[in-house]
């Protein structure tokens, strides 16, 4: 009904004088429409109360008079870690008072005469979300993301508070201030009764988010705050003791109004005289007892107590940050999952540490158990300071949907995680497991911090040095869950952000299978008699083998190899199960043995046999006295289309043919792992 009488009108037809901002009027208030667009609403004003940069003025791209000249107007939003700007004609959705043939607009508008700011921004962002209807839907995170270009978190404030005040009675406070001053804007909403959407969580475990609530009842304390509501902190004072917030309601709703200690009618303002002289002689704080505007003053307790939702929003001017930006993807086997270390760090190290020193004696590699399969797979990251002392890093990934045109996907959260390696190491770039570097910090890991399915993922405040590579890791939830994302890195001094090539993967088929005279199930290396007794398993050498060579036998840098052995039936036997045909006991039992089987590895030093014939030793390349490669002349004859390395392996079987053996049985005294 009301799509049916709308009408398209220019601001004149509208306001009696159109303009962006009503200078005349200091008040900032928004009225409600016939949309539920509350939450971008209460983020557009909280961003235009804040004092310390014009960011209403940064979202107009155009002239303030150009809207009335030439009938459009310009805005710009924060995309995928750049601005865009969105062009747009200066009709506005409005509906006529049949009484007074008056035309007014439908959606959010202003409260002050004549200012068209509200509507114009609000139907930029509904044409680049697609339409009005899309506005609703949008959460707090992603218009403060659009709007400002910042990185956002979410707190639980009553969990938050508790938390510091197990440090001190004043942490709390503290902190909520601290982080206030640092170029943030603070937006909190109510404490209310949720219902809960779980597919809304990317953890189960956190606090529901407001915008899914659902009031059902009113009890003491609800007629001061509009319930879903956005209010804005603009600052805090601490003066006499006393903790106190000064926060700007942009709401005109009839029945909601701050009554308690500190408001504009309260009588501590009267026992405190010398505090309301002082504050409002206060040339940043934009309020008076007689005329608040909108503004009004709350203890940081009570603003606890009825408060349970805050979101920081963190700006980066481009005069105290440095800005580094990167897309990315977890896709396919670069979809490693998170970090999910199974054995201990520490007794990881010292078997690697052992096994080097073995292996050195044996002329052969060293080798170690990590027990990661697939983190190290996921994109990677590798950071490092270029000025002495400390610089200030803040790491922001916000997920994005598939890039194909006509794929549709729900977004998935990505989440980071930091490490560092001292740069005196022989670090190679790609990070190969958690065990040879320190975990600095993981977005999953940070305390306080509420995560919704889709929405950004964040690090502040990290300290790094020039001592150290750090290495950032991107991950989704879970191995195989595919995700884009924009990778984004704030810091106070200049950096180097680069990203690590792919590591190379090679995918081996097998299989251990028992047909006719053919068997290849040989079972472990040792194996435990009835007696108790272990001992060498004679049919250990049927296994499946594989041989590994390097292509360069000449090469003086480490090579790094990873292998993974990962068993690929156990989805077949379940897929199987579920199509009903095995339906006796006997086979349960003997598939869930077969599922419950674990697999192993064992790696040693492959036995070759040299055939007869003469023997051509391959010389290695000429060097001088300090160990440099000399430079070679260059070859007349014509250039063979293999590659380098493919050249290299044939001279080398050329020069001495071999054969690579089967290994029947290890010999307790060579080196081996199992």
């Amino acid at each position: 009904e009301i799509s049916q009488s709308i009408e398209w009108c220019r601001p004149d037809k509208v306001f009696p004088n159109p303009e962006y901002f009503n200078t005349s009027n200091n008040q900032l208030a928004v009225q409600i429409g016939t949309l539920p667009d509350h939450t971008f609403l209460g983020t557009l004003m909280a961003i235009c109360a804040y004092s310390k940069y014009d960011l209403i003025e940064n979202i107009f791209a155009s002239r303030p008079e150009d809207f009335l000249k030439y009938g459009i107007y310009t805005c710009r939003f924060y995309v995928d870690g750049e601005w865009v700007e969105v062009i747009t004609d200066t009709n506005i959705p409005c509906t006529k008072n049949m009484i007074t043939g008056r035309y007014a607009p439908v959606y959010g508008t202003s409260d002050n005469v004549n200012e068209t700011w509200v509507a114009f921004v609000e139907k930029a962002f509904a044409k680049a979300m697609g339409s009005y209807e899309e506005i609703p839907n949008i959460k707090v995170q992603k218009a403060l993301l659009h709007l400002t270009g910042g990185s956002v978190q979410a707190v639980n404030l009553k969990d938050e508070t508790q938390r510091y005040d197990t440090v001190s009675d004043h942490e709390a406070w503290i902190v909520f201030r601290k982080k206030l001053e640092n170029d943030s804007i603070v937006l909190i909403q109510p404490q209310e009764k949720k219902s809960v959407d779980p597919d809304n969580l990317d953890d189960p475990n956190s606090a529901p988010p407001a915008e899914v609530s659902n009031v059902k009842e009113r009890g003491p304390g609800d007629n001061f705050f509009a319930p879903e509501m956005i209010y804005s902190v603009i600052l805090c004072r601490e003066i006499g003791g006393h903790e106190l917030v000064l926060m700007h309601n942009p709401w005109k709703i009839d029945g909601y109004e701050w009554t308690g200690e500190w408001s504009d009618g309260s009588h501590d303002w009267d026992l405190y005289p010398e505090l309301l002289t002082e504050l409002e002689r206060d040339p940043q704080v934009p309020w008076t007892r007689r005329r608040p505007n909108g503004y009004f003053f709350i203890s940081f307790r009570n603003l606890v107590k009825y408060f349970n939702r805050a979101y920081y929003c963190k700006l980066f001017p481009s005069e105290k940050f440095n800005f580094y930006c990167a897309r990315g993807e977890c896709r396919a086997r670069h979809a490693g999952g998170p970090l999910v270390p199974l054995r201990d760090k520490n007794v990881v190290l010292q078997e690697a540490s052992h096994s080097r020193f073995k292996a050195a004696a044996k002329a052969t590699a060293a080798v170690v158990v990590d027990g990661d399969a697939s983190w190290f797979n996921n994109p990677q990251y590798r950071l490092h300071c270029t000025t002495p002392g400390t610089t200030q890093v803040y790491v922001s990934i916000i997920p994005l949907g598939s890039a194909e045109e006509g794929v549709i996907e729900q977004v998935q959260n990505v989440h980071i995680t930091v490490t560092s390696s001292p740069k005196s190491t022989n670090v190679p770039a790609p990070l190969w497991d958690v065990t040879s570097c320190e975990v600095v910090a993981a977005d999953r890991t940070e305390p306080g911090i509420l995560r919704m399915k889709g929405m950004e993922s964040s690090l502040w405040n990290l300290e790094l040095d020039n001592k150290h590579y750090y290495h950032l890791v991107p991950n989704t939830i879970r191995r195989e869950t595919e995700s884009d994302f924009i990778l984004r890195v704030y810091s106070t001094k200049p950096i180097v952000l680069e990203s690590v090539n792919p590591i190379p993967q090679y995918v081996l088929p097998g299989e251990w299978r028992r047909v006719g005279d053919m068997d290849s199930t040989g079972g472990a290396l040792k194996i435990t008699g009835s007696d108790g007794v272990v001992r060498d398993n004679p049919k250990w050498s049927q296994n499946p083998q594989y041989h590994i060579e390097v292509a360069d036998p000449f090469g003086k840098d480490e090579l790094y190899l990873k292998i993974v052995l990962r068993r690929t039936d156990h989805r077949n036997a379940a897929a199987h199960g579920k199509g009903g045909h095995r339906n006796t006991t006997t086979h349960d039992a003997h598939d869930q043995k077969k599922m419950d089987a674990l697999v192993g590895l064992t790696i040693c030093k492959a036995d070759v046999l040299v055939q007869d014939g003469p023997k051509h030793k391959k010389k290695p390349p000429k060097q001088n006295v300090m160990g440099e490669l000399l430079p070679t002349k260059v070859s007349t004859l014509k250039k063979d289309p293999t590659t380098e390395v493919e050249a290299m392996m044939r001279a080398a079987e050329l020069s001495q043919p071999k054969t690579i053996l089967r290994k029947l049985s290890i010999n307790p005294d060579s080196y081996h792992l199992t």
